[in-house]
């Protein structure tokens, strides 16, 4: 956060997305296959500890879920094995190519 007080002039607006945790029982039911997310709670504490203000907080969680389902469907069911199989069809034509990659 120091390097944003430094870049941003006053009066400029800083918008944050992100993944985050929070307590609340459908945030986990949501999206059960994602791991990942920040503490929300920490990221509050974080912003308290800042000259920054809180204009506004929205949870576009209901939103932005099924993309991430069609995102991850995608990288799971198509460009993930794609990836493996192309990299067994150099191991296999180029294995030193393979080992230096």
């Amino acid at each position: 956060m120091p390097i944003l007080q430094a870049i941003l002039k006053p009066g400029a607006l800083l918008l944050i997305s992100d993944f985050f945790k929070s307590d609340a029982p459908e945030s986990a039911s949501l999206d059960p296959g994602f791991g990942g997310g920040h503490p929300l709670k920490e990221f509050y504490a974080t912003m308290k500890q800042t000259p920054f203000v809180l204009v506004k907080d929205e949870d576009i969680t209901r939103r932005v879920s099924p993309n991430m389902e069609l995102v991850n469907d995608l990288l799971m069911k198509r460009i993930k094995p794609a990836t493996l199989t192309i990299g067994r069809y150099v191991e296999g034509r180029y294995p030193l190519l393979a080992w230096l990659a």
